[in-house]
């Protein structure tokens, strides 16, 4: 059975106008597979769903830049961009939470955006 291990939100805090990408939700179970759900502000596609898998090296990698971002509590101000929120799960329930807003200069964070992004 595959549990939740990671909610990653992200949104777009820049200007959004027809048919721009409004944000992502990625889930990641500790089975190694992935769900995606991508949200447009379009009438004619609002949502596009995929799954795919990462392999045990990502996984890990996820883990150890989540565990070091952890220990960061910068809080980071900007007038736009790219937000993001990132749960933690154990066992069904909420460990931690990095509540949504700017991760700019948050290695750890940073990393965990661009492996799962660019899947």
């Amino acid at each position: 059975m595959k549990n939740k291990y990671l909610e990653v939100r992200h949104a777009n805090w820049s200007m959004i106008g027809p048919g721009s990408w409004v944000g992502t939700n990625i889930t990641i179970y500790d089975d190694l597979s992935v769900d995606r759900l991508d949200e447009y502000n379009s009438f004619e596609e609002r949502e596009k769903r995929s799954s795919y898998s990462i392999t045990q090296e990502q996984y890990d990698e996820i883990k150890e830049n989540l565990e070091l971002a952890k220990h960061i509590d910068t809080k980071i101000e900007a007038c736009d961009g790219d937000s993001y929120e990132f749960t933690e799960y154990k066992d069904g329930s909420v460990v931690w939470k990095r509540a949504l807003g700017y991760i700019y200069g948050i290695e750890p964070l940073e990393k965990i955006s661009q492996q799962i992004l660019k899947q």
